[in-house]
């Protein structure tokens, strides 16, 4: 007799069966929905989804249900009643109930949602939740819980395929395996699942300490890679769970090959250790996300054409004025808050008090504790400002941000340079303004910092009696005039400034207000240098930058003697009066103004000092980009006049409070209300440390990202900001999630935080920046990653501010291994994708196909520099044999890293503060006793974190790095050294080269005369990052076969330009290098669009089948797919290796670059450098005109996130 449960999921298939016939009648019928019925169905949501968010799943059915019936296309409604009645708990198991009714309509629920979203991984990663669950409740009756089981693998497989580097499913399938079939050992299915899982999360703690557990148990030799991976990744404060693991990898040393059964033992006791530590869960997150992160947030783009703006989210505020003991020795001159103590919190006071003669200057805490000693200067210093001037940061545990901020006083007796210290764990300011060898000023009347010059170091711009000065940041407190770039600046007298990248081209402009002159526009032409534009018509008194009407451009607000005009950002990148303004009250009159959203509704309000002393202090709300409307009767409680307004979050509660100064006192006008409306904080912080286990610091940009742009969306409301401090608030209204953020960070690369947490501050650390086109081969599978391309070949790349890279046409040979390239009907497929913020210049491809005898391998003398003469050289190797003993600079035994291709490489040097650059350091091989041998070379295999031409521009103007090393601008290539036979080394090759692609083979010839005899070591010295995977040395290399071979060289037969996307980032193993998963692609706009020319999409086989100066040019997100007639397979006896050959160049769109703001002017090989002037032009204008005929869609990318791009569910999950 079968069970009860069968009947009781029998009965609610024909339930199913039943309901999904209704639902496709009942979607021939539905009509267009009115605007009235909308808008019921957006509030409906809103409270179904805080009936979710409360746990509270019966109150949710009801409304879902109604959605699903009124929006039956759209997938909202079905995908949450799914979750409403799987009802997860805390811990994301189901608590549904298991009557019929309840399994029916759960099952209803998640067919409907897989029938709507076929292909959204998100819905089959749900839908096995479902069944998952539903076969744990069927273990009474064993083929019940077989086929749910088998519907669950089968909707894991399907969000597998979906989302290549997603690990949840394949975790899920690893757990199906272990909680099913055998818990006590694993099977085949469910190691390979875990390994999947692991291979998609390499800095994932749970996922490799459970994957080195599970091999450590099966006794498999992998099991030491693994281990080697945990160690790297091992939380530092768990010190009984690092004992453990520590242990098992002496153990597992000790006893090479096969695992002891100790070595698992240790590895489960140190897996319970780790359950309550922070990041060891925080990794079972990403493994096995909680069902209510498939919460679907919003509806298809469709339901909201036409809809009216979103209602005005007023509320009711109050500030209550809190007077502060703020006692000095005078009137107060300025007020500057910090975080000088690592809090993540503006708790630090910094007090100027300017005398007739003297002034000084107190640090304190809120209550009136002195954190630094005082600081007496002689003369008169009215403003102060904090930022983070020299990177000198030391990160603070149990904190998100590091403490160190530096401090600039300015006013009639000049500037003042001060840097924080810590001496003997006490903080003090030390002078560094003679250090700055600083220009004569004057007096000082306004300054502002922001990386203007984009090299990643926080620069100067101030207004001074005589004229506007910039002072560029070099490094080390070293500060250059770079005045004279910009002509007519030094002369012009200003009283204000703002930045912002007003034209929206990722660097940033500066508008200037000048007494005189009226306007000044700076427009950034890169390199230091700007084009001064002036508007006449303005007595400016003070200037705001800011997104008033939320439509994506800065606006810039002017205030005057008489009032205020809010100019609005036009299509050629300059805020205009508008001929429909935006009305501004007539009161908007004062010295200085700023913006705050007071009450949170997402529209950015304005204050305003005046000189009036009935009202020091006016506040205008935002209504909704119409008007601003005068709230200053908020405000009117405010005392005395005042001299600065500070805008923070002071207790913590998510709405803005105003810190106003005056001469006599201090007043906290405390935000009461604000926080009815939902809010998002977002702090920048460079990337430090791109792993656990990184030394030293080195980061692309200046560390809060001070000058960055960020943008949010939640539902139908967008808005952008520029980045001026350490953290950037936004205003969200009623609005219940913000589905993204973006930054556009101020090297210009942009990043997207999907979903971040409302109501709580997130903090975004950049993520790593890459290099090079990639190039993917048909393994007779799936197209694989064989290596990056067009190292050799880049075009205005920098060396150092003035030197540049050689612009002549480069030949690149690529190695591919013939196991990684397989025919597909009769072709050789690859695919050439441009994934990161450059432009490839393809002139000549070919595939080379070479025959060897079997058991030798092929490699080429290729490297970075190129070799010499240039020439082209195979080389087969024979004999392999592993270096006898490898350590680095700190004499670490390195040799398992070294000791095959596996992915794991050797770091663990510091790093410097550029990335790129690294303290010197080397890899020490023993090659064994190569007395015997005729020749000899190293072979070694790794990949380079390069700097960029940014980085190199920085690092020779930095008095820290400056030719060090013997290399250009500071950074030292890789040198081969040997024992000198006295104790010490010496160098026998000081330019050796580095791989000229990622993991591609770099072979080194030995020169064996130059070793001692008997003593065959060598170092392998640099400062640049380069991590070594593997290392072995090849003896008596088979020259006369070399001359045997005979090569093959393929013109593409097949040739196809087109949009592909962008592959989603992933990272292998710690100190791997970052790659981009090809099957995962989001075709999103990623990067800042850069003007072209760019090559026509369609066939371009005929531009490539020589180099003749017709090329393809590819932006961003472009994917040329290549085939080549494939040949008969090899001779019994041989193997075949091939080699992607490339002419061209390669540009990328740094900063810093030499023309790097567009793919023109395009390059030909006989032009004389590069940027080229007239009279010399390309050769071939018909090439031009057939071609060169796309340019890059400029809007698209700023867009992205307003509404009109269509709906947030675009942003979810994928």
């Amino acid at each position: 007799m079968k069970s009860k449960t069968f009947w009781l999921l029998l009965a609610a298939s024909g339930l199913i069966l039943v309901a999904i016939v209704i639902g496709i009648a009942w979607r021939g019928r539905a009509g267009t929905l009115g605007t009235a019925e909308r808008l019921e169905l957006l509030r409906l949501k809103s409270v179904a989804l805080g009936h979710i968010e409360n746990s509270d799943y019966a109150k949710a059915i009801p409304d879902l249900e109604r959605i699903a019936r009124q929006l039956p296309r759209d997938p909202l409604g079905s995908r949450n009643l799914a979750i409403a009645h799987f009802a997860p708990n805390d811990q994301g198991q189901s608590g549904s109930k298991g009557s019929p009714e309840a399994v029916a309509a759960l099952m209803r629920s998640v067919e409907q949602m897989l029938s709507l979203e076929p292909d959204n991984p998100t819905a089959h990663m749900l839908a096995g939740r479902v069944f998952r669950d539903q076969a744990d409740k069927a273990r009474g009756n064993p083929q019940l819980m077989k086929q749910h089981l088998e519907r669950a693998q089968a909707e894991f497989r399907q969000a597998a395929e979906r989302n290549p580097a997603d690990p949840a499913p394949h975790f899920d399938l690893y757990l199906i395996e272990t909680d099913f079939v055998d818990p006590d050992r694993l099977s085949r299915a469910g190691m390979d699942a875990l390994v999947a899982a692991a291979r998609r999360a390499p800095n994932n703690l749970r996922a490799q300490l459970e994957l080195a557990y599970r091999q450590a148990e099966a006794e498999l030799p992998e099991t030491l890679g693994t281990l080697e991976k945990v160690v790297n990744l091992m939380p530092p404060g768990n010190q009984a769970a690092q004992a453990e693991v520590a242990e098992a990898l002496a153990v597992l040393k000790a006893n090479p090959g096969k695992a002891p059964p100790e070595v698992a033992q240790r590895l489960f006791a140190a897996r319970n250790l780790l359950q309550q530590d922070p990041t060891f869960n925080e990794g079972l997150r990403e493994l096995m996300p909680h069902p209510l992160a498939f919460v679907l947030e919003d509806f298809r783009p469709e339901f909201y054409s036409d809809l009216p703006a979103d209602a005005d989210s007023a509320i009711k505020v109050a500030f209550a004025p809190k007077p502060l003991n703020v006692t000095g020795p005078g009137p107060i001159g300025a007020i500057a808050l910090g975080d000088l103590d690592g809090t993540g919190k503006r708790r630090a006071w910094i007090v100027v008090y300017p005398g007739k003669e003297k002034t000084r200057v107190v640090t304190r805490d809120e209550a009136g504790k002195d954190l630094t000693p005082p600081i007496d200067l002689e003369g008169i210093y009215r403003g102060a400002v904090l930022a983070d001037l020299d990177l000198d940061i030391k990160p603070v545990k149990e904190t998100n941000l590091p403490a160190d901020l530096d401090l600039l006083l300015f006013g009639p007796s000049g500037l003042r340079l001060f840097e924080l210290r810590e001496v003997d764990g006490k903080l003090a300011w030390n002078d560094r303004t003679t250090d700055a060898k600083l220009p004569m000023l004057g007096e000082v009347r306004w300054l502002d910092v922001a990386d203007v010059d984009h090299d990643g170091n926080l620069d100067i711009v101030l207004g001074t009696s005589d004229g506007t000065r910039i002072l560029r940041n070099s490094g080390d407190w070293v500060l250059e005039d770079i005045t004279d770039r910009t002509p007519g600046l030094g002369s012009l007298t200003s009283i204000h400034g703002a930045f912002g990248d007003f034209d929206r081209d990722g660097d940033l402009d500066v508008y200037l207000a000048s007494p005189d002159k009226g306007l000044a526009l700076l427009e950034n032409l890169r390199g230091g240098r700007f084009k001064m534009v002036q508007a006449a018509g303005f007595k400016p008194t003070s200037l705001l930058v800011l997104d008033a009407n939320n439509d994506g451009r800065l606006d810039l607000l002017v205030t005057e003697t008489s009032g205020a005009k809010l100019l609005l950002g036009g299509q050629d990148g300059r805020p205009h009066e508008n001929p429909n303004p935006i009305p501004v009250p007539s009161s908007a009159s004062g010295v200085r103004a700023g913006a705050v959203d007071y009450d949170n509704d997402g529209w950015q309000d304005v204050w305003l000092l005046t000189n009036d002393p009935a009202a020091p202090l006016r506040l205008y709300r935002n209504l909704q980009g119409k008007e601003l409307g005068d709230a200053s009767d908020l405000v009117r409680a405010l005392q005395g006049p005042a001299a600065s307004v500070e805008v923070l979050d002071h207790d913590e509660d998510g709405d803005l409070d105003l810190l106003v100064a005056g001469p006599a006192q201090v007043q906290l006008l405390e935000n009461e209300g604000g926080n009815h409306n939902r809010w998002l904080k977002i702090r920048l912080r460079a990337m430090l440390n791109r792993d656990a286990t990184a030394a030293g610091r080195a980061a692309r940009v200046n560390y809060y990202g001070i000058g960055s742009t960020l943008e949010a969306r939640a539902g139908r409301h967008h808005a952008l900001q520029q980045v001026r401090g350490t953290e950037t608030h936004f205003g969200l209204g009623d609005r219940r999630q913000a589905e993204v953020a973006r930054i556009v960070w101020t090297n210009g690369v942009p990043q997207v935080i999907i979903r971040p947490q409302v109501n709580a501050t997130v903090t975004e650390e950049q993520r790593p920046k890459g290099s090079c086109p990639f190039l993917y081969a048909w393994d007779g599978q799936r197209f694989v990653f064989v290596t990056d391309c067009l190292w050799s070949s880049a075009l205005g790349m920098k060396l150092a501010h003035d030197v540049e890279m050689g612009h002549e046409r480069q030949l690149n040979h690529l190695v591919i291994p013939g196991k990684v390239l397989v025919p597909r009907g009769g072709r050789y497929s690859l695919q050439f994708t441009n994934e990161l913020w450059e432009a490839p210049y393809l002139d000549e491809v070919e595939l080379w196909c070479i025959d060897h005898p079997k058991g030798v391998e092929l490699y080429t003398n290729q490297r970075i520099p190129p070799v010499a003469d240039g020439d082209l050289r195979l080389v087969l190797t024979a004999n392999r044999y592993m270096p006898r003993a490898a350590h680095d600079h700190q004499g670490r035994d390195v040799l398992q890293q070294v000791a095959r291709k596996d992915g794991v490489f050797v770091g663990g040097f510091e790093r410097r503060r550029y990335v790129g650059l690294a303290e010197p350091h080397y890899l020490e091989l023993d090659l064994g006793d190569l007395s015997g041998a005729r020749s000899a070379a190293l072979v070694l295999t790794g990949w380079i974190w390069p700097t960029d031409t940014s980085g190199n521009v920085a690092i020779s103007r930095d008095p820290r790095f400056k030719g060090t090393s013997g290399g250009v601008g500071g950074v030292q290539p890789p040198a081969l050294l040997a024992p000198d036979g006295s104790g010490s080394w010496k160098i026998i090759q000081p330019m050796m080269g580095f791989p000229c692609g990622k993991l591609q083979p770099l072979l080194v010839p030995l020169p064996l005369d130059q070793f001692s005899p008997g003593d065959y070591r060598v170092r392998i010295a640099t400062s640049m990052e380069i991590y070594w995977d593997e290392a072995f040395v090849t003896t008596d290399l088979p020259s006369a076969e070399v001359g045997k071979l005979k090569v093959v060289r393929l013109k593409p037969v097949f040739a196809d330009l087109h949009y592909r996307g962008f592959g989603q980032p992933y990272q292998e193993s710690p100190f791997g290098p970052q790659l981009f998963a090809y099957e995962d692609v989001d075709r999103r706009p990623i990067w800042l669009p850069m003007p072209g020319p760019f090559t026509r999409y369609g066939t371009v086989r005929e531009v490539l089948e020589m180099a003749d100066d017709r090329y393809v040019v590819m932006s961003p997100g472009d994917e040329l797919s290549l085939e080549f007639e494939a040949l008969p397979p090899a001779d019994p006896d041989r193997q075949r290796t091939f080699i992607f050959y490339a002419s061209g160049w390669l540009k990328d769109f740094d900063m810093n670059g030499v023309s790097g703001e567009a793919a023109a002017p395009l390059p030909f090989a006989a032009m004389s450098k590069y940027p080229y002037a007239p009279p010399e032009v390309h050769p071939d204008p018909s090439f031009l005109r057939e071609y060169m005929t796309r340019s890059a869609q400029l809007e698209a990318f700023w867009d992205a996130l307003r509404p009109a791009a269509g709906s947030p569910q675009n942003w979810s999950a994928r």
